[in-house]
């Protein structure tokens, strides 16, 4: 059956919010808890973002006007609560837009450092500038590039993967319950794309049915992609894994499928820079009333002053914002669910059953919240 092209789009856009620097501190961290480890928290965070997913794409089918998390949250929370939704929605993705500057300044340099000079940050603001002029155009615009970049780091990765399993330097069957814990914030960090949900939604079909199951594809996807690409890095640097994944592997790889694996990289921070910084700039014009070239200038212009002024442990900003401002925000969604649902209880013969869930998962994103404290002491730990 052949999918239209509206459904490649949203596709492109959610997969290019999801995939992201995420994967490239998956095989430190995995390294480190083991894999078992790893497949667990992919497991419970999976099933968590796809219930939130789930609730957050029935309130934007069943509201009114062009919003972005915070006016839906408005509509149904009421001020109060859309301020701590402006709030976290913002902290999230400038956590975002951070991590995917450092990393993807940092892939940058590596391709081109050598043959055309230039400091990590020069390749860091020609990352920022890039970014920023796709930013400056229409969504379908970037759904196309979205669509060539990802096809693209799909073959690259298929290459990386088959290099990796050629042979096997890590015992896969081993974990370290120490570090159980050390992957949570960086696994819902990696598949944290709910943000672009309604710029997905307004590229073709909206349906909730149908925006469900591109969610959901994009969701099961990313997985599949993150396990492949931290099994093909573990196979070949084991426990010598590196922070950034890549760098690991110098001395390991020929230097020309090394490079293609910076490639995949710059790809990666890329496409998920562009899609979350999208979010945002619609965020400052549709909830905020900022003009287009104000609502760009608010979305740039902290995480790159951050950038700028030394900040450049992504790890440590992944961790922290993955179960801190995505656990919030993602809290913040199921909460406003729970009001919602409620509120049309008398439409439905008996009670929705994502209700059943919304309590549960908010004690237990809650509880993530801890779990994100502890993550960068235990990375300091561990060095």
């Amino acid at each position: 059956m052949k999918l239209p092209s509206t459904t490649f789009s949203q596709l492109s856009i959610l997969l290019g919010a999801i995939l992201g620097v995420g994967m490239f501190g998956l095989p430190y961290l995995t390294a480190r808890a083991g894999w078992t480890s790893l497949l667990l928290w992919f497991l419970v965070a999976g099933f968590v973002l796809l219930i939130v997913g789930f609730c957050y794409i029935r309130i934007l089918h069943n509201s009114q006007g062009q919003h972005r998390l915070p006016g839906y949250v408005e509509q149904h929370l009421g001020h109060r609560w859309k301020q701590a939704a402006i709030f976290t929605t913002t902290m999230s993705i400038w956590g975002a837009l951070l991590v995917y500057a450092i990393l993807g300044g940092q892939f940058l340099h590596d391709l081109f450092a050598d043959s055309v000079g230039g400091s990590s940050l020069f390749y860091l603001l020609v990352f920022y500038v890039s970014a920023a002029a796709l930013l400056y155009v229409q969504a379908k615009t970037i759904a196309r590039v979205e669509i060539l970049l990802l096809c693209f780091f799909l073959v690259l990765l298929a290459m990386l993967f088959i290099t990796g399993s050629r042979t096997v330097q890590f015992d896969f069957s081993s974990w370290d319950i120490r570090y159980f814990i050390l992957p949570y914030g960086a696994v819902l960090f990696s598949l944290w794309g709910i943000d672009v949900v309604p710029d997905a939604a307004e590229l073709g079909e909206r349906s909730e049915k149908h925006m469900r199951k591109t969610y959901f594809i994009a969701l099961a996807s990313a997985v599949l992609i993150y396990c492949l690409f931290v099994y093909a890095i573990l196979s070949m640097s084991g426990m010598a894994s590196s922070r950034d994944a890549l760098s690991g592997l110098v001395g390991l790889l020929p230097q020309k499928v090394l490079l293609f694996g910076y490639i995949i990289g710059f790809i990666a921070t890329f496409t998920s820079f562009i899609s979350l910084g999208m979010n945002l700039h619609k965020t400052f014009q549709f909830d905020y009333g900022q003009s287009k070239h104000l609502a760009l200038f608010s979305t740039l212009a902290f995480p790159l002053a951050v950038a700028l002024a030394g900040v450049s442990d992504y790890l440590n900003v992944m961790g922290i914002v993955g179960s801190l401002a995505v656990g919030a925000e993602a809290i913040i969604i199921l909460h406003m669910y729970d009001r919602f649902s409620h509120g049309r209880a008398h439409l439905y013969r008996q009670r929705d059953w994502l209700t059943f869930l919304t309590r549960p998962l908010m004690l237990l994103l809650g509880f993530g919240v801890i779990l994100g404290i502890l993550t960068p002491f235990l990375l300091k730990y561990y060095g």
